[in-house]
C-alpha cells in the first residue's frame, strides 16, 4: 500500500495518479507505488499538493510526460514537465503542484480540468480530466489514451435466454481507449434494444442503422461524453410481446443473462449509477418501464419516439399510461429521457403529457426532454438525435477524489 509522510499541520495533500500501460514493464495495479520524497516547509504551501503520476509506453526513451490545466499552478498554454519514477517504478513519472501560502483567498472545493500531453505536444483524447479538489488530503485516479480514434464492435451469437425460451445475438461495442489503457478498471453500461439495427445496415431490419458507431467515436473525441459499453440486444419476432406484456421476462433475461455474459468477458460495471437502458418505440417503452418498476437496477433511461397517438400501438399505448405511469416509480431515483419526432414546430402535446404524468412521482429535474420537429418514426431519425440520449444519460464525467487517511503520522490511500 503506498505511503505519504503526513506533512505540517496546515499542509493538506491531493494525489493525482494517472494510469497508462508500458509495453516493455506492465506495473500490476497490487504493486506499491513509492512517491517521490519533497520536502515541504512550514507555511510554505497552503493546502492542496498534487502528485501526478504516469504509467506508461512513450513513443521513444527520450519522450517525456506533461500536464496542462487550469489551477494548482497549471496552464493551457504550457505543460508542467512530469519526472520519471526509481529503478522500481521505472515507467511512472510524478508531478507535484502546490498552492502558494499567500493564497488566502482561495474557496474550496477548487474546480480542477487538466490533460496530460507527451513531449507537451500529443494530448490526451476526450473530455478533460475534471475533479473537485477540497480541503482536505485526496487521491484521484485518472486513465487517459492518445492514439485510439474508434471503437470496437463485436456481436455475441446464439445467447439463450430460459426466461423466453428462445435465442438471440447481442452486439457489444467496446470504447476507443478500451484495448489502449488496460489499467481502465472498468466501463459503465449502456443496454439498447433491437440491437441490430444500431451499427451493422448488413443485418439491419430495414436496410439502415442508428449510425451508433460513428457517433459515439465522435462524442468521445471530441470529449461530449463519458466513455461507455454499448450492449445491443437484438429483437426477435415476439418483439412486441417482449417490450410490452412479457416485459419483465424480457428484462429478467438482460438482467440475469445478457449482463453476466459481458461481465465475464469485458471491464464493464453495471450499479444502477453507471447502468442505463435506451430504445425508440416499444424499445423505449421498456426502457420506461425498466426504469420505472426497477429503479434500484437501471439508473438511467431513454424513451425515445413516444407515439401515443398511433392507432397501431394502442395496447402499447395503453401499457405505458396504465401499467408504468399510473402507479409510483421504485423508490430509487432515475434519471429519464424522453423524445418524439413531431410533424411540425408546436406539436409537442405527447411529451408533456407524459412529464405532467411522471412529474406527480419524482422531481422534474430527472426529467429530460426533447422534440424534433420534422423527424419521423424511423432509423434515419433516431439515427440523427441519438447524439441527445448519449449525452445527457453519460455526459463527461467529474471525477470522484479518494480521501487520504491519516495513520499514526502517514497519509494512507489504497488503489481503487
Amino acid at each position: 500500500m503506498p505511503v505519504v509522510p503526513a506533512q505540517s499541520g496546515s499542509e493538506r495533500f491531493f494525489l493525482l495518479r494517472v494510469w497508462y500501460p508500458s509495453a516493455h514493464v506492465r506495473a500490476k495495479r497490487s504493486s506499491a507505488w513509492r512517491l517521490f520524497g519533497h520536502s515541504t516547509r512550514r507555511n510554505e504551501l497552503k493546502p492542496a499538493v498534487v502528485y501526478v503520476s504516469v504509467s506508461m509506453q512513450l513513443p521513444s526513451q527520450d519522450s517525456k510526460l506533461f500536464v496542462r490545466g487550469n489551477s494548482l499552478g497549471l496552464s493551457w498554454e504550457r505543460g508542467s514537465a512530469l519526472e520519471r519514477g526509481d529503478e522500481s517504478s521505472a515507467d511512472v513519472w510524478l508531478l507535484r503542484l502546490a498552492l502558494r501560502a499567500d493564497a488566502n483567498d482561495v474557496r474550496w472545493p477548487q474546480r480542477l480540468e487538466l490533460k496530460v500531453l507527451i513531449d507537451d505536444t500529443i494530448w490526451q483524447v476526450g473530455a478533460n480530466v475534471t475533479t473537485d479538489v477540497r480541503d482536505q488530503p485526496a487521491v484521484l485516479d485518472i486513465y487517459p489514451f492518445f492514439f485510439s480514434r474508434s471503437g470496437q464492435y463485436t456481436v455475441l451469437d446464439d445467447v439463450y435466454s430460459p426466461q423466453l425460451g428462445n435465442q438471440r445475438s447481442v452486439g457489444v461495442y467496446l470504447p476507443l481507449s478500451y484495448h489502449e489503457n488496460h489499467f481502465t478498471p472498468a466501463y459503465p453500461v449502456l443496454v439498447m434494444h433491437d440491437g441490430q439495427n444500431l451499427f451493422d445496415p448488413a443485418v439491419s431490419t430495414f436496410g439502415a442503422t442508428w449510425r451508433c458507431h460513428e457517433t459515439l467515436d465522435g462524442l468521445i473525441n471530441g470529449g461530449f461524453m463519458s466513455e461507455i459499453v454499448v450492449v445491443g440486444v437484438y429483437n426477435t419476432p415476439d418483439r412486441f410481446n417482449e417490450m410490452t406484456t412479457n416485459a419483465d421476462a424480457y428484462l429478467d433475461f438482460i438482467e440475469q443473462v445478457v449482463l453476466p455474459t459481458v461481465q465475464k468477458r469485458y471491464r464493464v460495471r453495471v450499479g444502477r449509477d453507471s447502468l442505463g437502458m435506451l430504445g425508440s418505440s416499444l424499445g423505449g417503452l421498456v426502457s420506461t418501464y425498466a426504469g420505472w418498476t426497477r429503479s434500484c437496477v437501471w439508473g438511467r433511461v431513454a424513451h425515445m419516439s413516444i407515439q401515443f397517438n398511433c392507432d397501431d400501438c394502442r395496447d402499447a399505448n395503453l401499457f405505458l399510461r396504465d401499467t408504468v405511469l399510473r402507479s409510483p416509480p421504485a423508490k430509487c431515483a432515475t434519471q429519464f429521457y424522453i423524445d418524439s419526432g413531431v410533424p411540425c414546430e408546436g406539436d409537442g402535446d405527447q411529451i408533456t403529457s407524459v412529464v405532467n404524468i411522471m412529474s406527480e412521482y419524482i422531481a422534474t429535474e430527472n426529467i429530460s426532454t426533447c422534440i424534433d420537429y420534422g423527424g419521423r418514426h424511423d432509423e434515419h431519425s433516431w439515427a440523427n438525435r441519438v447524439h441527445v440520449p448519449l449525452t445527457r444519460l453519460y455526459p463527461p464525467s467529474v471525477s470522484v477524489c479518494q480521501p487520504l487517511v491519516d495513520v499514526d503520522g502517514v497519509l494512507h490511500f489504497e488503489k481503487s
